[in-house]
């Protein structure tokens, strides 16, 4: 059902494109909404999975101790103490800060690597075309940061055991990425409209004169967001769960084996 209703949704996204044939429409359809399809089926079979007995602060908990078995006992055993609500989840979201200062310095340099290595490959990739077929930059933008984006989950969550933490490392990199690659297609469209008089993203020359600022601020504009986000939003939700393959099982197991803790 929800693989159904994503698809339906690209379909209707790239049929407000201009398109010659259907076979033009059926392509980028199936492009984008299988992956999409495929990571909402994911999403919603891990939600519909995960026990709907906890409260608010044993969710709170669970995200922050996976995969830290010994801390997780140690924690669940003071939370199981504490009766009020309100200080159960204050314990949990202290909990939660914690996990999150201590994984910043060993994610954060992945996030941030992420970034850079795109920002850096898009500048290579607008600089050789610029000097060669000037047919835009999209050929990169959109699918080597989607592959960085499922390598970084997989990996992530591999080493974690954990799809959440794959999902939420993939989350970070994708901000990183788009910070990374429109920063630096923002920077170059300039040099393209002083060299081709023309956009960045996609080569075209424009229907009437422009300016560089005109130029640079087309590489931003809300057609190539949506289209890059919604090329790359599959990937890290495909990569956590496949780095987690066999995980979820525990993950979701791991409050009823603690429950007597």
């Amino acid at each position: 059902m929800t693989g159904s209703i994503i698809i339906a949704t690209t379909a209707l996204f790239v049929s407000s494109w201009a398109w010659s044939s259907p076979t033009e429409l059926l392509l980028p359809t199936a492009f984008l909404g299988l992956p999409l399809a495929l990571a909402g089926s994911v999403l919603a079979y891990r939600l519909a999975a995960a026990p709907s007995d906890r409260d608010l602060a044993e969710r709170l908990l669970d995200l922050a101790t996976t995969g830290r078995d010994e801390w997780e006992r140690a924690m669940r055993a003071e939370l199981a103490s504490i009766e009020d609500p309100k200080e159960r989840r204050r314990f949990a979201l202290g909990c939660l800060v914690t996990t999150v200062r201590v994984e910043a310095r060993s994610r954060w340099p992945i996030v941030i690597g992420t970034g850079v290595v795109l920002a850096i490959g898009t500048l290579v990739t607008s600089r050789v075309l610029l000097g060669g077929q000037r047919t835009g930059i999209m050929i990169f933008t959109l699918y080597p940061p989607a592959v960085a984006l499922f390598a970084v989950s997989l990996i992530t969550a591999r080493r974690a055991g954990s799809f959440r933490a794959g999902l939420v490392v993939g989350a970070l990199a994708s901000v990183a990425a788009i910070l990374g690659v429109f920063a630096m297609a923002m920077l170059e469209a300039g040099q393209w409209h002083d060299a081709a008089g023309v956009y960045i993203m996609d080569g075209d020359a424009p229907k009437h004169a422009i300016d560089r600022i005109g130029a640079t601020l087309d590489a931003i504009s809300p057609n190539f967001l949506l289209f890059h986000l919604w090329t790359w939003a599959a990937w890290p939700v495909l990569g956590a769960a496949l780095g987690a393959r066999g995980k979820g099982t525990l993950e979701r197991a791991r409050p009823a084996a603690s429950a007597g803790v």
